[in-house]
């Protein structure tokens, strides 16, 4: 150094280890002669097949899993003033929280409507973005790997088990949770290079809107980790883990939340025996690592095997969960393979049945996620194979030629599979293909007949329901109104009543054995159940514009009659048939102008007025 020269001081920033691992041992760039020069034209490749691949699912239509809590019927997506979004953040759905996603259908709604072409673009367009953002975090994280990020991103973008995340409405929960994390990823990566607060600060935003879109991202605090795990930053390590404390904070408090949330109706601990349920969380663990390769057998819902002994794939699990581990461990200094199967571990660990939630054993929705991890330690076996760092069978050649084929056979079986999802009787059917005694697919195809007036179709598919499982009470009470439909009321009351000793306060049940009670010519009674129903539900609609209709045809109470439909107007001001009763109403009571107002405003909301009313007026 020359006489007078000063060093100039940096500043003191996360440094890697000098070790080499099998990922950086390449040079950067050398990928088979495939250009790494301009990676945004592979990652715009991507984009452009997997929305090729799931561009069916824009022609679909809601369906009744879950679409009616979620969008049809949720009264929070009408709302977003203030006071609408403060109910949307604090006001669990479907024994969940996750205010961003029902913030962001509340947006489509007001912007479409009940239009489902909307709630799907979006969908897919989160999903088309997130295989940009897999493209981009695995090239970093692994060094500029081009062909590593292709393989992630593209397996990723067009696997079939990731069609359920994207085709159903109600799981826009997945695709923006995800979009959140692989955005804290990337930041996180940044960061790593040049910490500063504003990137903490935003790499922790990204992580509460993620867990406020699917409490699912409690496991980002421990990505994290694995991420300085897979870059080797010996010297940080104390400083980094202090660092993500408050992440792990935020983990707890969610992660507490949505398990009290859940066990009110979701979670149960009596359900299965305790050996059942560790099998049953060791056979799922096994069997999304075989659909990553074979993805065959896929469906809506994969239910539990209940009222039935368990089958030698159930016994083989801990078998095959031994052999992974130990394939693990012989390549444990291979850091991919470790990264990889540690991301899949963590992801999927909280959705094993270890703890039984809800009705499916397994859910192709949550490999979302997960997949990411095991196509990265392929992925970047694949890019050392390419440039000459790994051995595979017939060479690189024979191994483009296999992914070309895995990638056409995804995209044409996602292509189809998509269509599953175009409405409710083609998604039952094809569970029904699949678990030919699911009771609960039976009772959901048998709801979407009597939704469309398919009502001996209704009847057909709950009455086989009930044979499956004679105490399954959505099918017995569903059975009960559809013989109300098919005007078979005294066959109503008797599944009716039986609903009714289960649970005894279901205001829509009453309602339903009011209807059956009043077609017998019982008003008497059909009137005491009506009461019971306001009681339990004072905002039961159906329940008043009914007792409504009953004080004005049977007991010829008018001014009760008036009172009951004014206040269903007051619940619902969209009520239609409401208006149409109370217009009959005020013609009784001589009041011809507010008759008029109130027919024209159920002809306003779709009602068909006779014209023999309008007549009269």
């Amino acid at each position: 150094m020359t006489k007078g020269t000063r060093l100039k001081k940096e500043p003191v920033q996360p440094s890697f280890s000098s070790k080499k691992t099998p990922q950086k041992s390449h040079k950067v760039g050398d990928s088979s002669g495939l250009t790494t020069k301009h990676p945004l034209i592979l990652a715009l490749l991507v984009m452009v097949l997997t929305s090729i691949a799931l561009a069916p699912l824009l022609k679909n239509g809601f369906t009744n899993w879950d679409d009616v809590i979620y969008v049809t019927k949720n009264p929070l997506l009408k709302n977003i003033s203030w006071d609408g979004i403060q109910a949307i953040f604090s006001t669990p759905v479907s024994s969940n929280y996750h205010p961003i996603t029902i913030l962001s259908l509340a947006i489509n709604y007001q912007m479409s409507g009940l239009n489902p072409f909307a709630y799907l673009l979006t969908n897919l367009l989160f999903h088309v973005c997130n295989t940009l953002l897999v493209f981009y975090f695995v090239y970093h994280l692994s060094g500029k790997q081009t062909i590593a990020a292709l393989f992630v991103s593209l397996l990723f973008g067009v696997h079939p088990m990731h069609v359920e995340s994207v085709a159903w409405i109600s799981e826009r929960k997945d695709v923006l949770y995800v979009f959140f994390l692989l955005l804290g990823f990337i930041g996180y990566l940044n960061y790593l290079k040049h910490p500063t607060v504003v990137k903490y600060v935003g790499i922790f935003c990204l992580f509460v809107l993620a867990l406020l879109s699917k409490p699912a991202a409690v496991v980002f605090p421990v990505m994290l980790l694995l991420i300085d795990y897979y870059r080797d930053n010996q010297t940080a390590v104390k400083r980094l883990v202090v660092e993500k404390i408050p992440f792990f904070i935020a983990s707890l408090v969610v992660g507490v939340a949505t398990f009290k949330i859940q066990s009110v109706d979701a979670v149960s601990m009596e359900r299965f025996s305790f050996v059942k349920r560790i099998l049953f969380g060791l056979y799922g663990f096994v069997v999304y690592i075989l659909k990553l390769f074979v993805p065959v057998g896929l469906s809506a819902l994969h239910p539990f095997p209940e009222n039935e002994s368990l089958n030698i794939a159930f016994y083989l699990a801990p078998v095959a969960i031994l052999a992974i581990l130990s394939l693990i461990y012989y390549g444990r200094k291979n850091r991919a393979l470790v990264f990889g199967f540690g991301f899949y571990t963590v992801s999927v660990f909280l959705v094993l049945q270890f703890i039984s939630v809800g009705n499916a054993i397994i859910a192709e929705r949550y490999t979302y996620l997960a997949y990411i991890g095991l196509l990265f330690a392929l992925g970047t076996y694949y890019d050392n194979v390419v440039s000459g760092n790994r051995y595979f069978p017939g060479g690189k050649n024979t191994l483009h030629v296999l992914f070309t084929g895995v990638v056409l056979l995804f995209m044409a079986q996602t292509y189809q599979r998509t269509k599953i999802w175009n409405n409710s009787e083609n998604l039952w059917t094809d569970v029904l293909q699949q678990y030919p005694n699911s009771y609960r697919a039976y009772m959901c195809r048998g709801s979407y007949y009597v939704e469309n007036g398919k009502y001996d179709l209704a009847l057909a598919d709950l009455n086989r329901s009930l044979e499956i499982n004679p105490t399954y009470q959505n099918s017995l009470e569903l059975r009960g109104v559809t013989h109300n439909y098919l005007k078979q009321y005294a066959l109503a009351l008797v599944d009716l009543e039986k609903c009714k000793e289960i649970d005894p306060k279901n205001a829509d049940l009453c309602v339903h054995i009011s209807i059956s009670m009043d077609a017998l010519d019982r008003p008497t009674e059909a009137l005491s159940y009506l009461n019971q129903a306001i009681d339990i539900d004072p905002n039961n609609t159906k329940a008043l514009s009914n007792r409504g209709a009953l004080y004005f045809n049977k007991l010829k109470d008018y001014q009760r009659a008036l009172g009951d439909f004014n206040r269903a107007i007051e619940v619902d001001a969209n009520f239609g048939m409401a208006y149409f009763n109370r217009a009959n109403c005020y013609l009784v009571l001589g009041d011809k102008v507010k008759a008029k107002e109130n027919a024209n405003k159920a002809l306003q909301l779709g009602v068909k007025v006779p014209k023999s009313l309008l007549d009269q007026l």
